[in-house]
């Protein structure tokens, strides 16, 4: 991973591993568990958004007890990291994907 100033550059999308994902969670202070590493497994492994509900039933493969509400908390975490975005369908409910912070976002944030 390059580091310029305090911005990072990760591999795009596609290339995000689970191990890259448990690191900048880890640098930023959250726990590395069971649970979390399921959500990252089936939201890494997922080729479109995927909704909560989605994410759980393929993290269910690799975490059987898992829930809900810590497949809310993951993604909650991930997108205040900008790792993930929420995104908004017509039918009012949305979904997830794996994102990167892009060069411009560092020059109009200032971090």
């Amino acid at each position: 991973m390059k580091i310029e100033s305090s911005f990072q550059f990760l591999p795009t999308p596609g290339d995000l591993s689970v191990e890259d994902l448990l690191r900048v969670l880890g640098e930023a202070g959250h726990s590395n568990t069971c649970a979390r590493r399921a959500v990252l497994k089936a939201l890494v492994s997922a080729v479109e958004p995927v909704s909560p509900a989605g994410l759980l039933d393929a993290a269910r493969l690799h975490h059987p007890a898992l829930g809900l509400v810590t497949v809310y908390r993951t993604l909650d975490i991930l997108a205040r990291l900008g790792l993930v975005r929420r995104l908004h369908t017509s039918e009012g409910c949305h979904s997830y994907a794996l994102s990167t912070p892009s060069p411009a976002d560092a020059d109009c944030c200032g971090d």
